[in-house]
């Protein structure tokens, strides 16, 4: 895709840069405008002369180099670039590049998962769209948000940007770019589990795509149309939208979603338990995969066939497949680490950079007024003492922000090699044992094993999440979103996502609460610290016992508790949980390994909802720990 058109467009923007951006070669710009027109960077093919005025030439040529190197996955120059246009064009109030660097900086963000920053500048942009009173640019700034709040799983937000996007666009004409947003809205509604409303979407934009014999979107469209069928348990017109998407796909030698339909349609028919086509279609899925070396499909449809063994008791077989997805789950899981340590890179190289921008235009305020005071010879000494004093203060700040940066960064680091490394050493023990001793097990045995195997694959997923929720913490990112919410329901949510892990210790599960108790809250927040107070009681609570949660009126307005007669803390314990300054680490009853995250995550989230954990608890008899919100009718 980047080739010998990519390489002129880099080197001519190389030559600009040398020019310093000042009395820049107007054949050089008018090459490098022509490169960039070609590729579909600008919508408009501009030619510059000598009477052109520099700013328009430096700020057509910065936006449409931004939006290459977007193109290019190159986020950070991308976003550098948009800013030098996005200077120029407020102070030429050109509002159409205004948007245009606004939409590109939205998409960098995205890109790199700062949603915030994201949301931020694609809002700049609508504010722009606005003000020209442009369709277009409006529909275009409402799907930008839409689809951010989409892919940051906060579907129902995305739905009321996407369906403006989606009214503003029926009346332009442009049935590519309606058909798009009608898919959009359908896999918004989808998230959320609403069929009725995303299949007559969905369909639409089918028609639309079809008419217009544009094949690639046409496969597109029918394997989210599957997927709606699937949700919607109507499996024979599921499996008749995959076999049309792979034909489409097929005419236009799309691989990789070819793959991904054969695994959908093998998911499929396992649903509809017939494991012999269930089987057919997963060999053709890792067929696929071999030839284009897609490793993530293939660990699917190798863990599709370890389930279709393991229903049909052929361990042999369920052994082979679970021999090669621990093997390539340990290199994909390498391969999502160094992602995820790249991202949190680039996160923390854009706060660092942001940081030192701030600190060099201190600089210069500082340096400009260091200047203009120099005339009074008589104050110079006493002024210039107070700017440096001023300048070392800031100075401190933002290096105390940037080490601050740092030590979170480090911290993640050792937590996830520390932590992480146990439990998948501990898997390629278990394998290794099978491997070697398969003939020695009976089949009970073998069933513990693979019971160990699940054990630790949810120990690593709840370490995942309590790390997110540690990580966007200390970085900041984690804002306090109340709304007006149930607390019955996701106390119910709760155990119903921890009730398999309390079956397996015999550990009953009760509820005391009335049906109904609002409460005005964030409610991602406190769904997450309902999560790891159960889970924690579970995991220190012996077998046969009991977990109490209850919700019940006090001053505040509602009290929820969580309640265990498992093995308690001494109060050293008790008081580091409080103390911040390490977690507890302990090991569960049945040995469950934990980075005791949860307590530090939830004791956060409870203040940023204006309360504070209360925990009661003696070694032996068992623990206690609640907190309060406020009641709302």
């Amino acid at each position: 895709m980047f080739s010998a058109n990519s390489q002129t467009i880099d080197s001519l923007f190389a030559q600009f840069e040398l020019l310093q951006r000042k009395n820049a070669d107007i054949k050089l710009c008018n090459s490098l405008i022509s490169e960039l027109y070609d590729r579909g960077n600008l919508s408009s093919r501009h030619i510059f002369s000598s009477d052109t005025p520099e700013d328009s030439i430096k700020m057509i040529v910065c936006c449409g180099t931004a939006a290459y190197l977007y193109e290019k996955s190159e986020f950070m120059k991308s976003n550098e670039c948009a800013q030098l246009s996005l200077e120029i064009s407020k102070k030429l109030n050109d509002n159409n590049y205004t948007f245009e660097n606004y939409s590109i900086m939205s998409c960098n963000y995205q890109r790199i998962g700062d949603f915030e920053k994201a949301i931020e500048n694609g809002s700049l942009a609508l504010e722009v769209a606005n003000i020209t009173g442009e369709p277009k640019l409006k529909s275009s700034a409402f799907n930008n948000i839409g689809t951010i709040y989409l892919y940051s799983k906060q579907p129902e937000k995305g739905i009321e940007y996407l369906s403006e996007s989606l009214e503003l666009e029926r009346t332009l004409g442009d049935d590519e770019k309606f058909a798009t947003r009608l898919s959009n809205l359908s896999e918004a509604y989808l998230q959320i589990k609403n069929t009725d409303k995303a299949l007559p979407l969905l369909l639409e934009a089918l028609e639309i795509d079809r008419k217009a014999n544009r094949t690639d979107k046409v496969g597109r469209r029918l394997s989210i149309l599957g997927n709606i069928y699937n949700e919607m348990n109507n499996l024979k017109e599921a499996e008749r939208a995959y076999t049309e998407a792979i034909e489409v796909f097929n005419e236009s030698n799309n691989k990789v979603s070819i793959a991904i339909t054969y695994y959908q349609l093998a998911m499929l028919k396992f649903r509809e338990n017939n494991d012999q086509e269930s089987l057919s279609y997963l060999g053709k899925c890792i067929s696929v995969c071999d030839s284009f070396d897609l490793w993530y499909v293939k660990h699917k449809a190798i863990s599709g066939k370890y389930k279709i063994a393991k229903k049909n008791s052929d361990y042999k077989s369920a052994l082979e497949n679970l021999e090669i997805f621990v093997e390539m789950q340990d290199s994909i899981f390498n391969q999502q680490l160094r992602q995820k340590i790249a991202d949190f890179q680039v996160k923390y190289e854009a706060e660092k950079k942001d940081a030192q921008i701030k600190l060099q235009n201190e600089q210069l305020k500082r340096s400009k007024t260091v200047q203009n005071f120099l005339i009074a010879l008589a104050v110079a000494v006493l002024i210039i003492s107070i700017l440096l004093l001023l300048f070392a203060r800031g100075r401190k700040i933002y290096a105390n922000k940037l080490e601050l940066i740092n030590k979170s960064k480090d911290k993640l680091f050792s937590i996830v090699s520390h932590d992480m490394k146990s439990p998948t050493i501990a898997q390629k023990m278990v394998v290794e044992d099978l491997i070697e001793r398969y003939d020695n097990y009976t089949t009970e045995e073998i069933k513990q094993y693979f019971g160990y195997l699940r054990d630790v694959s949810e120990a690593q997923v709840n370490l995942m999440q309590n790390l997110t929720d540690w990580s966007r913490i200390q970085t900041g990112k984690n804002k306090y979103n109340p709304i007006v919410f149930n607390l019955a329901e996701v106390i119910n949510d709760a155990v119903k996502l921890l009730s398999i892990a309390a079956e397996r210790k015999n550990i009953e599960l009760k509820t005391e609460m009335p049906e109904e108790c609002y409460t005005f809250a964030d409610k991602q927040m406190i769904s997450t610290v309902v999560r790891n107070l159960i889970n924690n009681a579970v995991k220190f609570s012996h077998r046969g016992s009991e977990v109490i949660i209850k919700i019940a009126s006090s001053k505040k307005g509602w009290q929820v508790m969580v309640e265990d007669f498992g093995i308690g803390m001494t109060e050293k314990q008790i008081a580091s949980i409080f103390s911040k300054k390490e977690a507890i680490l302990s090991d569960g009853t049945l040995g469950e390994k934990g980075s005791g995250l949860g307590l530090t995550v939830s004791m956060e989230f409870i203040e940023k909802n204006d309360d504070k954990l209360l925990v009661e608890s003696k070694v032996d008899k068992g623990t206690k720990i609640s907190f309060e919100l406020e009641k709302t009718v």
